[in-house]
């Protein structure tokens, strides 16, 4: 430990000193400039510096402001791909179908009992595999919190709230598929070109 000790600042100058100045005005500007007349009575080559605390405090979070952006930007982004690549599985697989739709058709079935015949298999699998996520986001969320502090296992608003995304994603991209394969023209389904 250091010993303390009394130095005079005429012994010791010091080359920077902070004061804080704390004010219940909306705009500093006036005080500014009676606190900038006071020290230049005092010594007129003294340099003096405002910082406002918004403007530190910006300055301290703006890295974690842009990581947060990142993470949002990178979150949509994977959204969008889920997005997609859930339609593309489900628009496929109609497509795939489509012989036996025009013969559920052709057959008698209404239009409207094909594409909840699609929308029942459209969010089967998406049951499943919101399942499966679900089961695997508790798992890592298991490994996560044992390796870094304060990082709860599950937190249920999280969870909800991705599963009720995925749940509406997956609604949405099975029911242009599915009204499309309600929509099938059997005559022209079962000739080919």
């Amino acid at each position: 430990v250091q010993p303390p000790f009394y130095t005079s600042l005429t012994q010791a100058p010091i080359r920077r000193l902070t004061m804080v100045v704390a004010t219940s005005l909306e705009e500093p500007a006036p005080l500014m400039t009676a606190v900038r007349d006071a020290v230049r009575n005092i010594d007129s080559q003294m340099a003096v510096d405002f910082e406002l605390v918004r403007d530190i405090v910006g300055a301290t979070i703006s890295r974690q402001q842009l990581g947060m952006t990142l993470m949002l930007n990178f979150g949509v982004v994977a959204l969008l791909l889920a997005a997609i690549g859930i339609y593309g599985v489900v628009a496929y697989s109609v497509s795939q179908r489509r012989d036996e739709l025009a013969t559920r058709l052709a057959l008698g079935a209404s239009p409207g009992g094909v594409f909840w015949l699609d929308m029942k298999q459209g969010m089967l699998l998406s049951a499943v595999a919101t399942a499966i996520g679900l089961a695997a986001a508790l798992l890592s969320g298991q490994v996560v919190s044992s390796r870094i502090y304060a990082i709860r296992a599950s937190d249920p608003i999280v969870l909800l709230g991705a599963t009720a995304i995925v749940v509406g994603i997956t609604l949405l991209a099975t029911m242009l598929p599915a009204w499309r394969a309600s929509k099938l023209s059997p005559a022209r389904a079962l000739h080919p070109e």
